[in-house]
């Protein structure tokens, strides 16, 4: 049996925001949901099957908390209509005070990195980042409803991440000028061992198939395609590599332009289709291809 006195038992009360729009910062949640009550916590983070933006906001007392999410929930955050649901937070006692250890135990600290142009591979990410200090991950991964590349690197220590948002923030990769905002990820927590297959990973200039099966499956990114580009033509131009696991064309949302997406089922393949068609013609048009890591495909395990 669980103990519940006063209401108190499991930690302050809170909530939990999903819905947010892509770049929510943290100092939006926070002005959003201040009104209520104090808050002593308002972090973004980036939930990694869906890439979806979820916010937790951690209230003093309990009234500010249900007022919040009564008076919130199906409201608007940049026109985007969000769900707001009551939760408790055992890492944060009623009586423990809110110290930066605190802070520090909900996730290393890293940096989100949008604007990125298509086609940014994860090895282009990390050696943007790694100047500035020891790296857990470097990984793209692209927002579906707009095709847009996201960055998510995480650091070793703190003072790195603060040192590369200050740092890269407006700066340019590829003609392409980003921006890059500080969030914490709960997945990597301070004390934990990222594991040495994927520091051996960041610490190299290239990637092995085994230290980047976690980072999902490889494939290509096609730029150049014409307006006239079809599924069906860029799947015939493809497939002949090996066996796909997934095939769209779709529009980059910064330019408008058509980019084709090609997942493989093995790695030999995707790097044979790099091969063969990069500056080949489809339709008529001159396409670029370059090797990419879909994460959102990445295969699960099978327990026997």
């Amino acid at each position: 049996m669980a103990f519940y006195y006063g209401g108190v038992g499991y930690g302050r009360t809170g909530c939990v925001v999903f819905g947010l729009p892509s770049g929510t910062p943290n100092e939006s949640l926070r002005r959003a949901f201040s009104p209520f009550g104090e808050v002593v916590r308002a972090i973004v983070a980036i939930n990694p099957p869906t890439n979806q933006y979820i916010g937790t906001v951690v209230f003093e007392d309990e009234p500010s908390a249900r007022e919040a999410v009564k008076r919130m929930n199906g409201k608007k955050i940049d026109g985007h209509q969000i769900t707001v649901k009551e939760y408790r937070f055992p890492e944060f006692p009623p009586t423990d005070p809110l110290s930066p250890e605190v802070y520090a135990r909900l996730g290393r600290l890293g940096c989100v990195v949008f604007g990125l142009p298509s086609g940014t591979t994860n090895e282009c990410l990390r050696r943007a980042f790694s100047p500035f200090g020891k790296l857990v991950r470097a990984i793209i991964a692209i927002n579906p409803p707009t095709n847009q590349y996201i960055g998510t690197v995480v650091f070793e220590d703190e003072p790195s991440a603060k040192e590369a948002v200050k740092r890269m923030n407006g700066k340019k990769i590829d003609g392409h000028q980003i921006i890059v905002k500080e969030y914490r990820f709960p997945e990597f927590p301070p004390g934990s061992n990222p594991g040495l297959d994927y520091q051996k990973a960041s610490a190299s200039s290239s990637d092995s198939a085994s230290d980047d099966d976690d980072l999902g499956p490889l494939g290509c990114v096609v730029n150049g395609l014409g307006s006239g580009a079809t599924d069906e033509s860029f799947t015939r131009a493809f497939s002949q590599f090996g066996d796909v696991i997934h095939v769209k064309i779709a529009r980059d949302a910064g330019c408008g332009k058509k980019i084709g997406i090609v997942v493989y089922e093995d790695e030999q393949s995707a790097r044979a289709a790099v091969e063969g068609m990069n500056g080949k013609e489809i339709d008529g048009y001159r396409i670029t291809v370059k090797e990419s890591r879909y994460p959102q495909f990445r295969r699960r395990a099978v327990v026997e």
